[in-house]
């Protein structure tokens, strides 16, 4: 195999001073495509809401944590413009920013993913910006050209025929999670308008809304107490393959919520139903596994046009499958009697009642109406409540989970003090009670509720009334959320911390910062940069500790920096400041890790004798690089092969750089891309894949295309690799290609500029003697070769190909040895020297004893099968050799 090497700049060492990132993982420098919006750029951490999680436990689905998956974020930020008919959103774009793979973390505390974080660097405006963010959909939004389409109206561009997503068949959720690599993360999309100036630091609270529905399907308590129906399979019928990245504004009822299906143009639905076996852990909950786009609702007379579901279950004593029709129906009387399918959503189709078995197959039970079942379709809405919890036919949906006040903080109807709660129970919801969360029974005054009941079908909005914490200790209350048996547990802590201005900032612009990220190309060491560490009171001592992170080595410094041990430091008036700059990766780093890292986090903490505070920084260093693992070689025999490429950014093949003057590849899809993917474990890095040409002579033989893999991110160089097709056989496995008049097997003996393609049967071309050989003991047909004397053994070799000569044999010789495998099967299938192909044993034969052929080195040169391949012998004679080309 090739490795193929990323080219260094040396420009990467001015990854911003200022980098911030949240967590302990890659930052993200990238500046995005130039904008119109002029003026100082500010470094702006984003803290993204993502959709909310079931909280049922996972069997063979996917988890919560899969269901909020980021892999890559694109930003669109848009400009207010007065309206006109270029504009009639009134905002244009103008500029786009990314983040990808590591650099977006979950918010520490969020075991679900709930809540994601990035810092990206944005432009300044004294206008408010709209933001879109675009998540786990940089190929959709590299097709969209963004950085060609800046002063673009915001609603058409985002309703561009580009942002559609496609999916043929089942989304791939089903798995064991044995191998989360193979989940297909959802589309997503969120938007939040915001005035960026020197003091923006942060933007919170952006809500996330998926792409896609969720569909599970539940055996109601009535089914589970009758013990009479087992869920076997699930079916969808016109499911759609495609969605619309971002929804039309008219279908919003708010930034988190559709109210109306968005659909691309065109037929686009599934042209076969979607199929799923239901594993035995799940034949009473069916769920994370049936993703579908959203699909528009339809009238009574149209069911066949409608997304359905049809299950498959084994009713009473039956020992077969039957099937049965549920629809997707309307709660409310009006002209569409199916519902939408909408984005976001949640559904669960509840089977009350089974009374008898079902149709014979599934396609009988769609084109039939629902028989001997009864079941309800409810819905919510992913992105306008909590979590949700389920007694297999009502809901009770809370969030969120826990709330973190300090001391100082007290109670308001605030956004950071405000449950969310929502029930279809039909007597609706109430507090059960207050109790301290140390014991779980004893009532506590300091917290209570501006509401403590609340009706079906209703969201409510209680929010908690506190006072200050002057206790001499940290107090936690659960507030458990009653819905008929359903129970909700609400966790609520306020500590004893108090602000003592604790911060890390960027001392060059007065920026908090959790991470400094330095890169350079290898024996470069990266620029310095600073950060200053400040806290109160002055006269206290900082506590300061540093740890390793993962399994990387610790952060090193370059001598004359200020390196950071663990320490107590007093009397520094309540100011540290830092130079830092770590000595250089080399070289040899890099070879025995193509991706090495250098990590450290350190702590500081700082008390005024009755509460402390701490923060946290990342020193972080690390080389960007991309390794292409392309074989040397590749067979023009029709067939598909892949290589693959691993990255610690991002990569895409970049468009137009693919250069195949001799059409050697019949396809490659120029879409693939990949990154922040190193690992060298089952599915190393992201594939590449590609299908050659059937070559019918050897005139493609040695030819090759190349390709350019580019950065989107602009992290490195491009990285240009050759792939090489042969019509030639290698290691071992002949390839059969026109030479001359006559098809002849062929393989490569020899290395590097030495390599020749042989033929290795006997040749049939030119003027030749005789097709038997009398001279010889055994008697030899013509199907085996012709014979020549020296005068006519040129002639046997057409254009492109000649006599081997002599030391070409002896790299045969060396190469095959004894072996009767591989390479050396094709010239020792015996102890002697092959003489003729066999098809009935698949090998080479010799002929008796001995087999001779002419060489191209001297008059009357010949090698000899005896004695494993001898010679170079001269005869002066007119007897008939045989003959064996090699190409030029």
């Amino acid at each position: 195999m090739k490795w193929f090497k990323t080219r260094w700049s040396i420009s990467y060492v001015l990854i911003a001073a200022v980098a911030v990132l949240t967590s302990c993982v890659a930052d993200d420098m990238d500046e995005g495509y130039p904008g119109k919006i002029t003026g100082k750029e500010v470094h702006v951490k984003f803290a993204l809401q993502m959709p909310n999680a079931n909280t049922s436990p996972a069997t063979y689905a996917i988890t919560e944590i899969n269901e909020n998956e980021v892999k890559t974020i694109d930003i669109l930020a848009f400009k207010p413009v007065p309206v006109d008919a270029q504009h009639p959103s009134g905002f244009e774009l103008a500029y786009v920013a990314q983040v990808s793979g590591s650099q977006i973390v979950s918010k520490p505390g969020y075991a679900k993913n709930e809540v994601k974080e990035f810092s990206v660097t944005l432009q300044q405006s004294a206008d408010a910006q709209t933001f879109v963010i675009l998540a786990n959909v940089r190929a959709q939004v590299e097709s969209l050209h963004p950085e060609g389409r800046m002063g673009a109206d915001k609603d058409v561009l985002l309703q561009d025929p580009a942002l559609v997503y496609s999916n043929a068949g089942s989304w791939n959720a089903n798995n064991d999670n044995s191998d989360p690599a193979n989940f297909t993360p959802f589309p997503m999309w969120g938007e939040v308008s915001q005035v960026v100036n020197d003091a923006t630091t942060q933007i919170t609270g952006v809500g996330i809304v998926r792409g896609i529905a969720r569909l599970d399907v539940v055996l109601g308590t009535d089914v589970l107490t009758a013990a009479n129906f087992k869920l076997d399979e699930v079916h969808i019928y016109n499911s759609k393959n495609k969605g619309q990245i971002v929804p039309a504004p008219a279908n919003l009822a708010s930034r988190t919520q559709v109210k109306a299906a968005t659909l691309p143009a065109g037929n686009i639905s599934q042209t076969t139903p979607l199929a799923y076996t239901v594993p035995a852990s799940m034949n009473k909950l069916f769920e994370r596994t049936i993703y579908l786009f959203e699909a528009k609702g339809t009238t009574e007379d149209k069911s066949s046009e409608a997304t359905c579901v049809v299950v498959g279950g084994t009713y009473g004593t039956d020992t077969r499958t039957t099937y049965y029709r549920l629809d997707f129906l309307k709660k409310e009387a009006t002209d569409t009697y199916f519902r939408d399918i909408l984005r976001n959503h949640h559904y669960r189709m509840n089977i009350i009642k089974v009374s008898g078995r079902g149709y014979d197959t599934p396609d009988d039970a769609f084109n039939a109406k629902a028989t001997n079942i009864e079941a309800e379709a409810t819905d919510w809405n992913d992105g306008g409540i909590g979590d949700i919890i389920f007694n297999g036919q009502y809901a009770l949906s809370v969030g969120p989970v826990e709330f973190n006040f300090s001391r100082e903080a007290k109670s308001g109807n605030e956004g950071t003090n405000v449950l969310s709660i929502f029930t279809d129970y039909p007597t609706g919801w109430k507090i059960d009670k207050v109790v301290d969360a140390a014991d779980g029974t004893t009532p506590v005054s300091w917290l209570s509720l501006s509401a403590t009941s609340g009706a079906k079908d209703v969201k409510a909005s209680p929010y908690l009334t506190f006072g200050e914490n002057n206790t001499a200790h940290m107090r936690s209350a659960n507030v458990i959320i009653a819905a008929g048996r359903m129970r909700y547990t609400v966790r609520v802590n306020q500590s004893l911390t108090v602000d003592m201005g604790l911060s890390i900032i960027n001392p060059l612009n007065g920026q908090a910062i959790t991470e400094l990220v330095f890169v350079a190309a290898p024996d470069v060491a990266p620029a310095a940069q600073q950060f200053q560490v400040n806290f109160a009171p002055k006269a206290a001592s900082l506590f300061v500790s540093v740890s390793p992170v993962g399994f990387n080595p610790p952060f090193a410094y370059q001598p004359g920096s200020s390196v950071i041990a663990t320490a107590v430091v007093s009397g520094v008036n309540g100011r540290m400041s830092y130079h830092i700059q770590p000595a250089a990766l080399t070289a040899a780093d890099l070879s025995s890790n193509p991706f090495p890292e250098r990590t450290s986090k350190i702590d500081y903490s700082v008390s005024n004798g009755a509460a402390y505070e701490s923060k946290s920084i990342f020193l972080r260093q690390m080389v960007y690089n991309t390794l292409v693992d392309v074989a040397d070689k590749y067979m023009l025999n029709g067939s598909s092969y892949s290589f693959t490429v691993r990255s610690n950014t991002t990569w895409a093949i970049k468009p137009g750089s693919l250069s195949d003057p001799d059409g050697i590849l019949e396809t490659l899809d120029m879409s693939q891309s990949g990154g922040y993917n190193t690992s060298t474990i089952l599915s190393p890095g992201n594939t590449i894949n590609f299908k050659v040409v059937k070559a019918e002579n050897g005139s493609k033989n040695g030819k090759t295309a190349t390709l350019v893999l580019t950065d989107p991110s602009g992290k490195m160089t491009d990285v240009t690799f050759t792939i090489k097709g042969v019509v030639c056989g290698t290691d071992g496995i002949p390839i059969k290609q026109k030479i001359g008049n006559h098809e002849y097997l062929t393989h490569y003996y020899g290395t590097g500029a030495d390599q020749r393609c042989w033929m290795v049967e006997n040749s049939k071309e030119g003027i030749y003697s005789g097709t038997t050989n009398t001279s010889n003991e055994n008697t030899v047909e013509g199907a085996r070769g012709y014979y020549y004397t020296w005068d006519q053994a040129n002639s046997a070799c057409p254009d492109g190909w000649r006599l081997p000569v002599n030391a070409e044999f002896g790299t045969v010789k060396t190469e095959t040895g004894s072996s009767k495998t591989g390479i050396g099967q094709w010239w020792n299938a015996t102890s002697a020297f092959a003489g003729y192909y066999s098809g009935n044993s698949n090998k080479w034969e010799s002929w008796g004893g001995h087999s001779y052929w002419w060489t191209g080195s001297d008059p009357y040169s010949y090698y000899s099968s005896f004695s494993m391949l001898a010679g170079p012998y001269v005869f002066i004679s007119d007897d008939w050799y045989s003959v064996r080309c090699v190409q030029e």
